[in-house]
């Protein structure tokens, strides 16, 4: 098996998207920083059993840019994404941003999808986290030029590799960050970065899964240093039968990419 690269057409917006693998239909969401190809450990390991489906988001990777950018304009998106490509009913997947707009994607387009799949869930025991990050990003707009020095800073090794040991892994790995980091945040432009930045800490996770209506599982790595699976067991799962959480060890906020195995695993 191979990845397969093309550009379609979505809502007047050229799409990026890679497909990879044979079986039934699934969708990955890069986060924040990235593109698709901080999927390409895991979707090795899914590709076994289902056909993938992964985009750019716009305003990322080879995607082209949005006006606006938000939560729930991309979660419309994914919709647009879905119903071009005509593979509903599909099963959807994110990590920690795609997360988010997977979420609030399936409360809207209520039987589009069969499961979804939130890795890293951005919960609001990260609160006081996404608040400091949502002020950077703010301030950054007040500035001349700050935007531009934000995403500067943001393409760095050095921030990257600090952001991955002292928040988004739990085991620094340098070398899945040069693979598989780099280049989504080199291509990401500054207007998404800052906007889907903003819209993330201030979304409401924990209402938007407790109102889901599909099967939908929760993964989190057992050392997430951002949001807690510990909160989920107590103050979500408990309040929708639809959800199921599962926890893998020795694996951090990004968990897909350092424990893609057994992150398929539980996907499968």
């Amino acid at each position: 098996m191979h990845f397969k690269s093309n550009l379609i057409s979505v809502s007047d917006t050229s799409i990026h998207l890679v497909e990879y693998g044979q079986g039934e239909p699934l969708v990955l969401l890069h986060g924040l920083t990235n593109n698709w190809e901080g999927h390409i450990p895991l979707a090795k390991e899914l590709g076994k059993h289902f056909k993938l489906y992964i985009p750019d988001l716009p305003g990322y990777g080879d995607s082209g840019k949005l006006p606006k950018y938000n939560i729930q304009i991309m979660g419309d998106f994914l919709h647009s994404i879905i119903r071009k490509l005509n593979i509903s009913p599909v099963s959807v997947a994110g990590v920690s941003m795609g997360g988010v707009i997977v979420a609030d994607y399936i409360l809207k387009y209520i039987g589009e999808t069969r499961t979804a799949i939130v890795i890293g869930p951005t919960l609001s025991d990260k609160d006081h986290k996404m608040q400091i990050l949502k002020y950077i990003l703010e301030s950054s707009g007040w500035i001349p030029g700050g935007k531009e020095a934000l995403k500067k800073i943001i393409e760095t090794k050095f921030h990257a590799y600090t952001m991955a040991k002292y928040l988004n892994m739990h085991i620094f790995n340098k070398e899945l960050i040069d693979m598989y980091g780099m280049n989504g945040k080199k291509k990401m432009t500054k207007e998404a970065y800052v906007e889907m930045g903003i819209s993330v800490a201030e979304y409401d996770l924990d209402t938007a899964l407790k109102k889901t209506s599909i099967p939908t599982l929760l993964i989190y790595g057992k050392e997430d240093k951002i949001s807690s699976y510990r909160f989920a067991e107590t103050q979500v799962i408990p309040y929708n039968r639809n959800l199921n959480l599962k926890i893998i060890n020795d694996a951090g906020h990004i968990v897909s990419l350092e424990k893609p195995k057994e992150t398929a695993r539980e996907i499968k």
